[in-house]
Order: structure tokens, then C-alpha cells, then sequence
């Protein structure tokens, strides 16, 4: 998990949250390319990419450990989560596409993501050209 925007908000932050995910895509496609020359499974790595408002703080008691939890968060994971059964290394929720200032992306879904009451306009965001 990669969060933008802590502890404040930047007009690009999601602009940076699209880089850092083709930055990490293709970091992944090299390895997964070194892997199979070397006889060994591809890898393959899903992306899921949301936006909105988090609660940021350290939790725990023995093992204190940052994180961020909500709403925002578990969309997410669910939109990683639906990279497993679609052929697209990177679903965004309308959020992000609308705040993005670069990149192409198409309409995936219109559908609620898993456990989720709202509909949303789900987009597939090529990572790798």
C-alpha cells in the first residue's frame, strides 16, 4: 500500500500515485522477464487505485505500526482485488481518473466493488506501454 497526500495534500499527489504504480509495473515486468529466462514463473501484479479521505495514525501496542484505515482504503484493496479476474493490471475508481491530469483511461465496470453499496464507474489504467 502507497498513500498520497500525508501528512498533506498536494495538487499532484494523484498524478504521483499513477507514476509510482508504472513506475513499480515496470519494475515488476523486468523481474517477471528475468524470472521466466531463468526457467521460473511469470509475476504478474494488480493494482488498485482510489481516492479520498483516510484516518492516518499509528496503532498498536507492543508492535506500533503506521497505517491508514476507512472507507477510502478497503475500496482499494477491492479494486486490486478485482484485477485477479479481469486482464487489467490497474483498475481506478472515477475519483482518480477525474483528478488525474495524464494517462488514458477506459471504462472497465459500472458496478458495485465487493461488499460495497455504491456503484461506481470503474477504469483500467494501462501501467506499461
Amino acid at each position: 500500500m502507497a498513500v498520497f497526500g500525508v501528512p498533506r495534500a498536494a495538487p499532484d499527489d494523484t498524478d504521483r500515485a499513477v507514476a509510482a504504480a508504472r513506475s513499480l509495473a515496470a519494475t515488476m515486468l523486468a523481474w517477471s522477464r528475468e524470472r521466466a529466462e531463468a526457467g521460473l514463473p511469470r509475476i504478474r501484479i494488480g493494482v488498485g487505485l482510489h481516492r479520498g479521505p483516510v484516518f492516518v495514525g499509528a496503532i498498536g501496542a507492543e508492535r506500533v505500526e503506521f497505517t491508514v484505515v476507512g472507507d477510502t482504503v478497503n475500496v482499494a484493496r477491492r479494486l486490486e482485488q478485482m484485477t485477479r479476474t479481469t486482464a487489467c493490471d490497474c483498475i481506478a475508481s472515477e475519483a482518480v481518473v477525474r483528478s488525474a491530469t495524464s494517462g488514458a483511461a477506459r471504462v472497465v465496470a459500472v458496478q458495485p466493488e465487493r461488499g460495497a453499496r455504491v456503484v461506481r464507474r470503474l477504469f483500467a489504467i494501462a501501467l506499461v506501454p
